[in-house]
């Protein structure tokens, strides 16, 4: 028997009949569709309360896209609905089109810049120098005071009689940019960058490079920068030279507008660009760290060429490494100076070398302030008692009467010519200082006045007047050397010298700092007044073999040393020492004189300027390229031992190196006194040390530079190294923790081939 509860329900030509068990007692627990005896689709209800024909639904969905057709095929027979369409369809291919060539053009625009390895980014405003696998290696922003609303325009059609530039857009009464790749050996790349300025009274040029995370070196000779530069900041000033020891400008009196990056990124700018830059400034807009280069024709120092426009030019070199790049630069920097002088070649090595072998007696100051023939001849003596090589005797500009008269004081020296073969008997080299001044005591100024031998205002017609020394109450004016006419009239007067049969000169100059605000070059020829330092080192080059220098802007090293400024006798100054003569051997200049053993300048009142100072000067000084003495060692014989202790060094173990490094020196450029990262530049470590040195590849030196201190932490670069002290071979690449030196002993490693 069926429950009575059990409604059973059959479908027949779309009716609901009671009819049997077979049929689901309720449609809850029943399938949503199912086939009814007669082979009728049964399909339940929305409400799943009833059964019905599932044909019905499927007839009416059918007859309604039937219908949706019919209406279609009905609009398509009316013109609108065809113009419709056909509009529809061709923005359809415009939007395709113009994705095609977006597409198109970005990848044209990649294949271009993995070419030339450089990325232009208009609508920002930058471009990107790229490495082989096309990752960036520096990014640089340009046009930075352009108006950003204002849009180039590409020039390549000005250019067709010309090699075409890389890169050429114009910013229409404003300025012209040109970025031409010129790709070099190795793997290397370089970027000459130039703007051309439509307007000297219009927004300056001026680019912006980022930093990135590197490490940074060079600018030659500083004060006040670390070592690398990267912690330092400065806000915009002139790159020219100083002579205010940080006071007026972190640039010195030897510098280079050179910078080099330990990921293998190199930036030089040419010195007839009226250079501003800045480097981490605080008022940079820029949101990363940037060195930012400016041409400035407006204000000091280029002031006097207002009507000249600012131009802005620059290269930008990449490289695998930091070693390979300098190395490429370098060679440049000598294939320019060669280029320039017939006389260049490896026979140099021989007067260069003179001045590693001797040291410089470079005449104490209280002898100098009343230099006689009796106090020369006591001071020469006294060197010789001692024992030391007695080298090349400096005497100062205080053997002339007047400075710039270039003749013997005959009151202080009556027989000059029976002193100097005295002096040289003993085996002594006579240097005398000589300087581009002209004191207004002198007689010769009237007619040097006259004959436009000196600088002249130009419309006051009337002498310009600067100080003979930064802290001298004498007042002189400045040699014309830029004039043919006055540039040969002083080289005949130095020649003259010869008279006193004397070996060489040391030229001391004149910096930016120091000329005359109205003083003007050759506007014609030039902008920056640095120029003058080109012909001032012509003078030097030309007139005698032997000879030195303490002033050099934008040329490639001289054929003599070059000194660094003077130095006050305090541990601070010690510090220095280092890392300035490490920058001046990276802008091209092997044989540095880091100036005299204890300090130049005497310091008052102070308790620094102690045996322990001077015999850690000393240590030093015996591993540096020139050895420069003021006085005669003195104290204990343990000192005096000391002294030809490390002169016995010098000598034996550190010279045939050195001369070495001086042939490497002519042929890739490689400075004598090396940063450690140059014997390791895989590792990060190397690029912040300061206070160690090589000597070419084969030396390691590690001063104590601090008072008091007989312990100290050295790290030696990968390979084999000999200790030197306590004579073990010890594995680099490492750090050595706490080393113990004591006040007698320079701590040094020499490298070998393999563990012995």
């Amino acid at each position: 028997m069926q429950s009575s509860t059990s409604n059973e329900y059959l479908v027949k030509d779309g009716r609901s009949l009671k009819k049997s068990a077979s049929v689901p007692s309720s449609p809850e627990l029943s399938s949503s569709r199912r086939r009814s005896s007669h082979g009728t689709v049964l399909q339940l209800s929305e409400d799943n309360g009833t059964w019905k024909v599932a044909g019905e639904t499927g007839v009416t969905k059918e007859a309604v896209k039937m219908s949706k057709v019919s209406m279609i095929l009905e609009l398509s027979k009316k013109p609108e609905f065809r113009y419709r369409i056909s509009v529809a369809l061709f923005f359809f291919c415009i939007a395709i089109l113009v994705m095609s060539t977006s597409l198109l053009d970005q990848r044209r625009r990649l294949i271009k810049a993995l070419s030339i390895k450089i990325y232009l980014h208009e609508e920002h405003r930058h471009f990107s120098l790229l490495d082989s696998t096309g990752t960036p290696y520096v990014k640089v922003h340009y046009g930075v005071n352009l108006p950003l609303d204002i849009k180039p325009f590409s020039c390549y059609i000005q250019h067709l009689n010309d090699q075409q530039p890389t890169i050429c857009r114009d910013w229409e009464y404003r300025a012209h940019l040109t970025i031409d790749h010129q790709p070099k050996e190795q793997d290397i790349n370089c970027y000459r960058v130039s703007w051309e300025s439509y307007s000297h009274t219009g927004p300056t040029l001026k680019d912006c490079i980022s930093l990135g995370d590197g490490s940074w070196f060079g600018m030659g000779e500083t004060f006040g920068t670390p070592w690398p530069l990267n912690k330092w900041s400065q806000n915009m000033t002139a790159f020219v030279t100083n002579h205010s020891k940080g006071k007026l400008s972190p640039l010195g009196s030897v510098i280079k507008r050179y910078w080099i990056s330990s990921k293998g990124v190199s930036i030089s700018v040419p010195l007839h660009t009226p250079l501003f830059f800045s480097f981490n400034s605080s008022s940079n807009s820029l949101p990363d760290q940037q060195l930012c280069l400016e041409a400035r024709t407006n204000t000091y120092p280029y002031d006097y060429s207002k009507g000249s426009r600012p131009n802005l030019e620059y290269t930008i070199c990449t490289g695998p490494n930091v070693n390979d790049l300098h190395t490429h630069v370098s060679r440049t920097w000598l294939a320019r100076t060669r280029n320039n002088s017939s006389s260049e070649s490896s026979e140099q090595v021989i007067p260069q070398s003179i001045f590693l072998e001797k040291p410089i007696w470079n005449i104490d100051r209280k002898v100098m302030t009343s230099l006689n023939h009796e106090k020369l001849e006591n001071y020469s003596t006294k060197i010789v008692d001692f024992g030391i090589e007695p080298g090349f005797l400096l005497i100062d500009m205080k053997w002339e009467r007047f400075i710039g008269d270039l003749k013997i004081n005959s009151t202080q020296f009556p027989e000059p010519n029976k002193e100097f073969t005295i002096l040289k008997r003993r085996g002594f080299k006579i240097l005398l200082s000589v300087s581009p001044f002209l004191e207004l005591s002198s007689p010769l100024f009237t007619d040097a006045f006259t004959e436009n031998i000196v600088f002249t205002h130009e419309h006051l017609k009337t002498p310009l007047i600067t100080r003979c020394e930064p802290e001298s109450t004498q007042l002189c004016a400045v040699i014309n050397l830029i004039n043919a006419t006055t540039h040969e009239w002083f080289l005949n007067r130095l020649t003259n010298l010869t008279d006193y049969s004397i070996h060489g000169l040391f030229f001391k100059g004149v910096q930016v700092s120091r000329m005359p605000h109205f003083y003007i070059p050759d506007s014609s020829r030039t902008i920056n007044p640095d120029m003058y330092q080109i012909y001032y080192k012509s003078v030097a080059s030309t007139s005698y073999d032997l000879f030195g220098m303490d002033t050099s802007a934008g040329t490639k090293g001289i054929p003599g040393f070059i000194r660094i400024a003077p130095r006050e006798s305090t541990w601070r100054s010690l510090k220095t020492i280092i890392p300035t003569v490490l920058s001046i051997g990276l802008v091209g200049f092997p044989i540095v004189n880091p100036g005299s053993v204890g300090g130049d300048i005497p310091v008052l009142n102070t308790n620094e300027t102690t045996d322990e100072l001077y015999i850690r000067w000393f240590e030093l000084a015996t591993f540096l390229p020139v050895l420069q003495l003021s006085n005669v060692p003195r104290g204990d014989i343990t000192i005096l031992k000391l002294v030809k202790k490390f002169i016995n060094i010098r000598e034996y173990q550190l010279l045939p190196i050195m001369k070495n490094c001086m042939t490497e020196n002519l042929t890739k450029g490689w400075p004598i006194v090396r940063p450690i990262w140059w014997l390791d530049s895989q590792s990060a470590e190397t690029y912040t040390i300061d206070d160690q040195f090589a000597i070419g590849n084969e030396i390691l030196v590690a001063p104590i530079l601090e008072m008091g201190k007989t312990t100290r932490d050295i790290y030696l670069p990968s390979g084999w190294w000999k200790d030197e002290i306590l004579g073990q071979t010890i594995r680099g690449g490492k750090w050595m923790r706490n080393y113990s030196v004591d006040l007698y002993k320079i701590a040094y490693f020499t490298r070998i081939n393999e563990q012995t």
